[in-house]
């Protein structure tokens, strides 16, 4: 695990103290993002979420196999 520069740390700290993030966001805004259920065709059960803001999107899927043994 990496570990944070004391740099980094107060960089931080002032952020907190100036309630603005270093993507100039305040402390309290949240990004809007998307979400949407049964994306995928393949799995038993799935999502697709999307940031907007980053353009990121994101899969899950689940596939569920029982086998039964005798």
């Amino acid at each position: 695990m990496d570990r944070i520069s004391e740099a980094e740390r107060q960089y931080i700290r002032d952020g907190i103290k100036l309630k603005v993030r270093n993507d100039g966001r305040g402390n309290t805004d949240i990004r809007d993002i998307w979400l949407q259920m049964g994306t995928l065709n393949q799995a038993n059960g799935s999502c697709t979420i999307y940031d907007p803001d980053t353009q990121v999107k994101i899969h899950i899927g689940i596939k569920v196999i029982v086998a039964l043994y005798f």
